[in-house]
């Protein structure tokens, strides 16, 4: 029983930094940085769940059953800051609940096909088991879209004024008229809007905050974005897409099961977990490929709406509302499913045929180190260094004060944005060239609403960089994931540390 109590606790530790780390932010809910305040301490809490609930395994009384606790504990945890920030007034049961439902309807089929070895492995491999795991993955694979409406209980989108709007975009469509449902949890905040292609027909679902909180031409953009997802997932390619799953159902709920009794040798105990990797591996790689396909969804909006400003002005609205940032690390943009919000505008201008706004005037910033200063121009950014400190916050004075200047034109940079830095999470404003070169400058809490004003004029003349501008650890971070798959099944707690 002690040793129980101990791997738990290590267990519930997320949870508790959750709940310290939330308060501490609570105070900063106008703070202009606090969308990337929230994007670290989210990657933070990741990590150290991470390393917790796969090291209490290694512990004395470590099971798997506790994963469970460490998840509720780190919702728990993380509640009463959200309330707070996202302006929520739903409890806490509610908001448990609407999770549970969520991620039931989004991952509940990739995490019991995932699981599959392991669940007949765990019922004696018996063929019954077999047979009923295999029928619940099929089903649910054939029908997802349905179990996904029914589990968060979408309801019809009945809403004279949109229709006229929808039916114009419907018109300049390739994709047949979808089905309309809104969704959402009462007294929380989800913004959100979903396609969900089906050989039974299509359906798009925008989330109640969306539809309440977004103007007739915003929905109106949002819909054709959806749409678009419906044009390029049409019935054929969702036919080829069903074939593909039940055939990888038929291999972990049928093959990897039976080859777990058929091989003698202690390398079988492995395939469970290696199937679970597998899967999920899979899943996240496709993912990342996804995000092609959601910049061109953000062009075909444009084409089919024929209001470029509509569509941007909603994307940015969701962010806002979501507390996402403006612009992402490059490492997160890398392999996430959707562009960060500046590279989507900035592609939504040039397929509308807009200018990018210009700053009017050039934003100059004094550095937390003495004697630094930088400079956001229209066309360049400048970093000057031995500049006297009481020197005033002109541009033309500072230039002419400074010891050294280095100058870049936007051009030359493939990311330029605000993050956290240090270990006391300090701002600083980070610049990568093309080169992967990196440049950070200390910001005071005072002028982040400035910087981060001038950056949304800059975004669109920053450039894309090119494979190699950023390290990829990929096949580091596949072969040390591998690493702790194998500790977990066979290995000594020190190949783990190995």
């Amino acid at each position: 029983m002690g040793s129980s109590a101990v791997a738990l606790a290590v267990v519930l530790l997320p949870g508790l930094a959750a709940w310290w780390t939330g308060r501490r932010l609570i105070p900063l809910r106008d703070d202009p940085a606090l969308p990337e305040r929230l994007m670290a301490r989210r990657t933070r809490l990741a990590q150290a769940a991470g390393i917790c609930w796969a090291g209490q395994f290694f512990l004395p009384g470590g099971a798997l059953w506790m994963l469970a606790p460490g998840l509720l504990g780190l919702l728990t945890g993380s509640f009463a800051s959200r309330r707070a920030l996202f302006d929520e007034t739903w409890g806490l049961g509610p908001y448990l609940a609407w999770v549970l439902r969520l991620g039931i309807a989004s991952v509940g089929f990739w995490t019991l096909l995932a699981a599959a070895p392991a669940i007949v492995e765990w019922a004696g491999g018996s063929w019954l088991a077999m047979d009923a795991l295999t029928a619940v993955l099929l089903a649910w694979s054939l029908w997802f879209a349905a179990i996904f409406r029914a589990t968060i209980r979408a309801q019809p989108l009945e809403r004279s004024d949109l229709r006229p709007a929808f039916d114009e975009i419907l018109a300049r469509s390739r994709a047949k008229a979808p089905r309309l449902y809104r969704a959402g949890p009462r007294g929380g905040r989800w913004v959100s809007a979903l396609a969900l292609p089906s050989v039974h027909g299509s359906a798009v679902l925008m989330s109640d905050t969306m539809i309440e909180l977004f103007d007739r031409d915003e929905i109106a953009a949002i819909f054709a974005h959806e749409v678009a997802h419906l044009e390029h997932f049409h019935r054929r390619r969702c036919v080829y897409m069903l074939v593909a799953q039940w055939l990888i159902v038929l291999v972990g709920a049928v093959a990897a099961p039976a080859a777990i009794h058929a091989f003698d040798s202690p390398l079988r105990g492995w395939i469970p977990g290696l199937w679970f990797f597998l899967v999920w591996l899979v899943l996240s790689m496709r993912l990342a490929r996804h995000q092609a396909h959601e910049a061109e969804s953000d062009r075909r909006a444009v084409e089919l709406c024929g209001d470029g400003p509509a569509l941007a002005r909603a994307l940015t609205k969701l962010h806002a509302l979501a507390r996402l940032p403006r612009r992402w690390p490059l490492e997160m943009e890398r392999t996430a499913s959707h562009p960060s919000l500046a590279r989507r505008i900035q592609a939504i201008e040039a397929a509308a045929g807009l200018q990018p706004s210009a700053l009017a005037s050039p934003v100059a910033v004094a550095s937390r180190v003495p004697g630094r200063f930088a400079i956001l121009g229209p066309e360049r950014i400048e970093w000057l260094d031995g500049v006297p400190p009481e020197t005033p916050l002109d541009p033309a004075t500072i230039r002419e004060a400074a010891a050294s200047a280095r100058a870049l034109r936007y051009g030359e940079l493939i990311s330029l944005r605000v993050a956290t830095a240090g270990r006391r999470r300090s701002l600083a404003l980070v610049a990568i060239e093309r080169n992967g070169t990196t440049h950070s400058f200390p910001l005071r809490e005072e002028d982040v609403g400035r910087v981060q004003a001038a950056l949304d004029h800059v975004d669109a003349r920053l450039t894309r960089g090119g494979r190699g501008s950023v390290h990829h650890g990929f096949i580091a971070s596949a072969l040390s994931a591998c690493l702790v798959v194998i500790t977990l099944f066979s290995a000594h707690v020190a190949t783990l540390m190995l």
